[in-house]
C-alpha cells in the first residue's frame, strides 16, 4: 500500500468516525435545564409549559421561572407558553439550540418595555411612570373584518394632588391603521385604563383594562352598528366560584341590556346585548364583583364562564355592649322626620337591578353613560337654582349640572357608586338645592343638587 493510499484511508476513516460520533450523539439522552422570565413585569414565569420537539418531553416552570427537561435524544428546540404573553399576543417563547453546542442553558424571555417601545413608539421612553403602552386591533362584530381608521382613545386617572382633591383623568386618541392594529404611547402605568373605539358607522362598548403590574397591556375591541337595535346577539353563561360550584341569584348585566339573575344551576342568558365590545358586571352579596369585557359578535356568546371570588369572611365577634347611635345616624332620622329632602328607602333602591336606575328615578335627576363606561348624575334645568356646573360647563350643555355626590358622609364621585350593589343602600338622600342642604356638606359657591348615599353597614339599620 502507497503512502498515498495509507492517506487517503486515514482520511475516510476518520469521517466515518466522525459521523458515527454525531449519530450516537443525535440518538443519546438529551437534558436541558434553563429559566423562563418576563422582561416586562421583571420577574419569572411561574406554571409556564415547556415542549420541545421531541414527542412527549415536557415539563412546567417551578416558583422561580427554572425547568428541566430531559428527552431520549438530542433536544433542538423549546417552546414556552404562558398567559402573559398569550395576552400581549406573543404567542409561544421560541429558542433553537446552538449548532454544536453539547450543554445547553436557554433562557427564554419576553421583550423588555425598552425593545418594545422603540419598536411600536417613538422617541425616548418617558421615566416619569407615563411610559405605558396600549395596544390591540380593531373588527367588527362578523368576527372576520378588521376595520381601518377606527378612533381609539384611551383614558386613565392622574396621581391626585392630594388626598381629598378631586380625581383627574388623561387620554389620548389615535387611529387603527390599514391592518387593523393601533398603538398608544405615553400611559400612565399601573392604573386602571378605558379604551372605546368609534367609526363613522360604528362603535365598541367602553372596555375596562386593570391595572396588571405591566407596563404593556393589550386591547382588541370589537365594533357594532352604532344604531344597536339592528345588531343584537344572544350571550349565554354561567357563574360559578373558584371550586367550580354554581353561583344561584347573582346579577348579571351587559351594558345596553336588563339586568338579570342566575337560576339554580348558575346559568344565564340573554337575547338583547348589543354587538361589540361590552362590559359585563356581575355581583352577588358574600362575593367580590367583578367587571370583566366580553366581544358580542353577530353569531352569538355562547357558554361564557364567569368566575366570581369570594369576599373575605372575618371570624365571629361576640361583644357585649350598649348600642349608640352614630352622628350620622342620628341627623339622617332627623332630616327624615323634617322632611326637607327627598329619600327613597334602602327597602325600593334594592327592587332596582343596579343603582344608576335607582337614582334615575329621583325627581329632577337624570344619569347618563360617559366615554369610560362610567355614568354620570346630574341635575336637570329648573330644579336645583343655579345650572352651573360643578366642574366643567362646556360638558353639561341644555341647562344640566353635575350633580354634588356624598358617600357615608364623604364627598365622592360617580365611580365610588358604580359597582355597588343595590342591597348595601340604606336610604338616598336628594336636596334639589344645596341651599337646602345640611350646611355640613354644603360646597358654597354652587346651588345644584346634591345627593347623599347611606349603606347599611354606616348606619347600622
Amino acid at each position: 500500500m502507497t503512502q498515498r493510499t495509507r492517506f487517503f484511508c486515514a482520511i475516510v476513516l476518520s469521517m466515518a468516525a466522525a459521523a458515527h460520533r454525531a449519530r450516537a450523539q443525535a440518538t443519546a439522552a438529551d437534558t436541558v435545564r434553563g429559566v423562563v422570565y418576563d422582561s416586562l413585569g421583571n420577574s419569572p414565569l411561574v406554571g409556564a409549559f415547556i415542549s420541545t420537539d421531541v414527542d412527549g418531553a415536557t415539563t412546567t416552570t417551578d416558583s422561580l421561572g427554572r425547568f428541566m427537561v430531559s428527552a431520549p435524544r438530542r433536544i433542538v428546540r423549546l417552546q414556552a407558553f404562558h398567559d402573559v404573553p398569550d395576552r400581549l399576543g406573543l404567542g409561544a417563547l421560541v429558542v433553537y439550540r446552538p449548532p454544536g453546542a453539547t450543554r445547553w442553558n436557554p433562557t427564554l424571555a419576553t421583550p423588555s418595555i425598552e425593545t418594545v417601545w422603540l419598536r411600536l413608539c417613538q422617541g425616548r421612553r418617558p421615566t416619569d411612570g407615563a411610559g405605558g403602552i396600549i395596544f390591540g386591533s380593531t373588527r367588527l362584530s362578523d368576527d372576520t373584518t378588521r376595520l381601518s381608521g377606527v378612533l381609539v382613545e384611551g383614558q386613565w386617572e392622574l396621581p391626585r394632588l392630594s388626598s381629598d382633591s378631586a380625581p383627574r383623568y388623561e387620554s389620548r386618541t389615535t387611529r387603527s391603521d390599514s391592518l387593523g392594529q393601533y398603538v398608544i404611547c405615553g400611559v400612565r402605568e399601573r392604573v386602571d385604563a378605558a379604551i372605546v373605539g368609534l367609526s363613522a358607522e360604528y362603535r365598541s362598548s367602553s372596555m375596562l383594562l386593570s391595572d396588571d403590574e405591566l407596563p404593556v397591556r393589550r386591547g382588541d375591541l370589537v365594533l357594532g352598528r352604532i344604531d344597536t337595535a339592528q345588531d343584537r346577539a344572544v350571550v349565554t353563561g354561567s357563574v360559578v366560584d373558584r371550586d367550580g360550584k354554581p353561583v344561584p341569584d347573582a346579577t348579571v348585566q351587559i351594558e345596553g341590556a336588563d339586568a338579570l339573575r342566575t337560576n339554580a344551576a348558575g346559568q344565564f342568558s340573554s337575547l338583547t346585548v348589543p354587538t361589540g365590545t361590552r362590559m359585563m358586571f356581575v355581583r352577588k352579596v358574600g362575593f367580590v364583583p367583578l367587571a370583566t369585557p366580553v366581544d358580542v359578535i353577530d353569531r352569538g356568546v355562547r357558554d361564557r364562564t364567569v368566575i366570581l371570588d369570594k369576599g373575605v369572611a372575618l371570624a365571629a365577634v361576640t361583644v357585649t355592649a350598649f348600642r349608640t347611635r352614630s352622628r350620622d345616624q342620628r341627623e339622617f332620622q332627623e332630616r327624615q322626620l323634617a322632611g326637607f329632602a327627598r329619600i327613597m328607602e334602602g327597602t325600593r333602591v334594592k327592587n332596582y337591578p343596579e343603582l344608576r336606575s335607582a337614582i334615575a328615578m329621583l325627581p329632577g335627576i337624570m344619569v347618563v353613560g360617559d366615554v369610560r363606561g362610567d355614568f354620570r348624575i346630574l341635575g336637570r334645568a329648573g330644579t336645583g337654582g343655579n345650572t352651573s356646573s360643578l366642574r366643567a360647563s362646556s360638558r353639561n350643555p341644555g341647562g344640566r349640572c353635575n350633580v354634588t355626590l356624598y358617600l357615608d358622609g364623604m364627598l365622592v364621585d360617580e365611580a365610588y357608586l358604580r359597582m355597588m350593589a343595590t342591597e348595601e343602600v340604606a336610604a338616598l338622600e336628594l336636596y334639589p338645592s344645596e341651599s337646602y342642604a345640611p350646611a355640613r356638606y354644603r360646597t358654597f359657591g354652587d346651588a345644584c343638587a346634591m345627593l347623599l348615599v347611606w349603606t347599611r353597614a354606616h348606619l347600622r339599620k
